[in-house]
Protein backbone atom coordinates (compact mmCIF):
# COMPACT_ATOMS: atom_id res chain seq x y z
CA UNK A 1 0.00 0.00 0.00
CA UNK A 2 1.36 3.43 -0.66
CA UNK A 3 0.49 7.08 0.58
CA UNK A 4 -3.41 7.55 -0.58
CA UNK A 5 -3.98 11.64 -0.72
CA UNK A 6 -7.79 12.33 -0.95
CA UNK A 7 -7.99 15.83 -3.62
CA UNK A 8 -10.56 17.29 -0.78
CA UNK A 9 -7.84 17.01 1.77
CA UNK A 10 -5.32 18.75 -0.26
CA UNK A 11 -7.84 21.83 -0.61
CA UNK A 12 -8.63 22.26 3.16
CA UNK A 13 -5.69 22.56 3.90
CA UNK A 14 -4.21 24.87 0.96
CA UNK A 15 -7.37 27.27 1.71
CA UNK A 16 -6.99 26.63 5.40
CA UNK A 17 -10.11 25.10 6.23
CA UNK A 18 -7.52 22.18 7.87
CA UNK A 19 -4.54 23.22 9.71
CA UNK A 20 -3.15 19.47 9.57
CA UNK A 21 -2.80 17.31 6.43
CA UNK A 22 -0.98 13.66 6.45
CA UNK A 23 -0.84 10.40 4.48
CA UNK A 24 -0.57 6.57 5.34
CA UNK A 25 1.81 4.31 3.71
CA UNK A 26 3.38 1.24 4.17
CA UNK A 27 7.25 1.20 4.48
CA UNK A 28 8.95 -1.93 3.50
CA UNK A 29 12.99 -2.66 4.50
CA UNK A 30 14.32 -5.97 2.93
CA UNK A 31 16.11 -7.58 6.00
CA UNK A 32 16.49 -11.26 4.20
CA UNK A 33 15.21 -13.28 6.94
CA UNK A 34 12.83 -13.52 9.75
CA UNK A 35 16.02 -14.17 12.45
CA UNK A 36 17.58 -10.60 11.03
CA UNK A 37 13.92 -9.53 11.30
CA UNK A 38 13.80 -11.04 15.08
CA UNK A 39 17.08 -9.49 15.85
CA UNK A 40 17.05 -5.70 14.49
CA UNK A 41 13.13 -5.20 14.46
CA UNK A 42 12.56 -3.40 17.71
CA UNK A 43 15.80 -0.85 17.11
CA UNK A 44 14.78 -0.42 13.47
CA UNK A 45 11.51 0.55 14.75
CA UNK A 46 13.45 2.62 17.20
CA UNK A 47 15.37 4.41 14.57
CA UNK A 48 12.00 5.37 12.22
CA UNK A 49 9.99 7.02 15.19
CA UNK A 50 12.46 9.79 14.61
CA UNK A 51 11.89 10.47 11.21
CA UNK A 52 8.61 9.48 10.93
CA UNK A 53 5.58 11.03 12.93
CA UNK A 54 3.67 7.48 13.31
CA UNK A 55 5.09 4.05 12.93
CA UNK A 56 2.80 1.04 13.52
CA UNK A 57 2.00 -2.01 12.44
CA UNK A 58 5.06 -3.59 13.00
CA UNK A 59 5.31 -7.18 10.66
CA UNK A 60 7.31 -9.33 8.81
CA UNK A 61 6.45 -10.22 5.46
CA UNK A 62 7.23 -13.64 5.15
CA UNK A 63 6.85 -14.49 1.35
CA UNK A 64 9.50 -11.10 0.54
CA UNK A 65 11.64 -11.43 3.85
CA UNK A 66 10.35 -7.12 4.43
CA UNK A 67 10.10 -5.64 7.59
CA UNK A 68 7.35 -3.95 6.96
CA UNK A 69 5.01 -1.10 8.81
CA UNK A 70 2.69 1.66 8.38
CA UNK A 71 3.90 5.42 8.70
CA UNK A 72 2.63 8.18 8.73
CA UNK A 73 4.01 11.26 6.34
CA UNK A 74 2.66 15.06 7.11
CA UNK A 75 3.55 18.08 6.57
CA UNK A 76 6.50 18.57 8.70
CA UNK A 77 9.94 18.97 7.03
CA UNK A 78 11.67 18.09 9.64
CA UNK A 79 10.74 14.73 8.99
CA UNK A 80 12.68 11.86 6.20
CA UNK A 81 9.67 12.33 3.95
CA UNK A 82 6.79 15.26 3.89
CA UNK A 83 3.99 17.03 2.30
CA UNK A 84 3.31 19.79 1.19
CA UNK A 85 0.19 21.56 -0.78
CA UNK A 86 0.61 25.33 -2.13
CA UNK A 87 -2.62 27.55 -2.24
CA UNK A 88 -2.73 26.57 -5.99
CA UNK A 89 -3.29 23.17 -4.78
CA UNK A 90 0.42 21.64 -5.69
CA UNK A 91 1.29 18.89 -4.15
CA UNK A 92 4.44 17.56 -3.46
CA UNK A 93 6.49 14.16 -1.63
CA UNK A 94 10.06 15.97 -0.19
CA UNK A 95 12.64 13.92 0.16
CA UNK A 96 14.76 15.02 3.06
CA UNK A 97 18.39 13.86 1.83
CA UNK A 98 19.90 15.28 4.83
CA UNK A 99 18.09 12.92 7.21
CA UNK A 100 18.12 9.81 4.72
CA UNK A 101 21.77 10.26 5.42
CA UNK A 102 21.50 10.61 8.87
CA UNK A 103 19.14 7.42 9.06
CA UNK A 104 21.41 5.54 6.92
CA UNK A 105 23.97 6.13 9.21
CA UNK A 106 22.35 5.19 12.68
CA UNK A 107 20.92 1.74 10.48
CA UNK A 108 24.75 1.17 9.78
CA UNK A 109 25.64 1.31 12.95
CA UNK A 110 22.89 -1.20 14.13
CA UNK A 111 22.54 -3.67 10.96
CA UNK A 112 25.88 -2.80 9.23
CA UNK A 113 23.32 -2.40 6.11
CA UNK A 114 22.37 1.03 4.32
CA UNK A 115 20.21 2.03 1.08
CA UNK A 116 21.11 3.88 -1.68
CA UNK A 117 19.17 6.68 -2.51
CA UNK A 118 18.23 4.75 -6.31
CA UNK A 119 16.79 1.61 -3.97
CA UNK A 120 13.86 3.43 -3.25
CA UNK A 121 10.65 3.56 -4.89
CA UNK A 122 7.94 6.22 -4.26
CA UNK A 123 4.16 5.94 -5.13
CA UNK A 124 1.15 8.08 -4.70
CA UNK A 125 -2.13 6.89 -4.72
CA UNK A 126 -4.41 10.35 -5.61
CA UNK A 127 -8.41 10.20 -4.97
CA UNK A 128 -10.30 12.54 -6.63
CA UNK A 129 -12.98 12.75 -4.45
CA UNK A 130 -14.67 16.09 -5.38
CA UNK A 131 -17.83 16.51 -7.93
CA UNK A 132 -15.49 18.12 -10.23
CA UNK A 133 -12.62 17.47 -12.82
CA UNK A 134 -9.02 18.71 -11.66
CA UNK A 135 -6.35 19.47 -13.79
CA UNK A 136 -3.06 17.11 -12.56
CA UNK A 137 0.09 19.48 -13.79
CA UNK A 138 3.14 17.52 -12.55
CA UNK A 139 6.12 19.56 -11.79
CA UNK A 140 8.82 16.68 -13.03
CA UNK A 141 8.81 13.37 -15.10
CA UNK A 142 6.16 11.01 -13.58
CA UNK A 143 4.64 8.32 -15.24
CA UNK A 144 0.67 8.61 -14.18
CA UNK A 145 -1.40 5.34 -14.07
CA UNK A 146 1.60 3.50 -15.73
CA UNK A 147 1.38 6.56 -19.06
CA UNK A 148 5.09 8.49 -19.19
CA UNK A 149 4.47 11.94 -18.30
CA UNK A 150 8.04 13.24 -19.64
CA UNK A 151 7.04 16.98 -20.28
CA UNK A 152 5.39 19.20 -18.38
CA UNK A 153 1.67 19.29 -19.13
CA UNK A 154 -1.44 18.85 -17.40
CA UNK A 155 -3.66 16.25 -18.03
CA UNK A 156 -7.27 15.89 -16.47
CA UNK A 157 -8.69 13.70 -13.74
CA UNK A 158 -11.92 13.00 -13.64
CA UNK A 159 -14.49 13.27 -10.56
CA UNK A 160 -14.44 10.62 -8.39
CA UNK A 161 -11.19 8.63 -10.17
CA UNK A 162 -8.03 7.26 -8.59
CA UNK A 163 -4.64 7.64 -10.25
CA UNK A 164 -1.35 6.12 -9.43
CA UNK A 165 1.86 8.52 -9.84
CA UNK A 166 5.44 7.44 -9.61
CA UNK A 167 8.00 9.95 -9.96
CA UNK A 168 10.89 9.09 -13.13
CA UNK A 169 13.85 9.04 -13.95
CA UNK A 170 12.94 10.37 -17.45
Amino acid sequence: MWPEIYVSDMYDYATGQSKTFSAFATLRIEVGSSDSFNKYAEQVTGLLKKYFETVENVRYDEEDSFYVADIEITTDTSKLLSLSVSKDGTLSLNFNREKFKAINEEAEDISFYSVGEDEIFFMINLTNDLKKEVQLEPKSAVYINDKPFPFLEKTPMRARSKVTIVPSDV
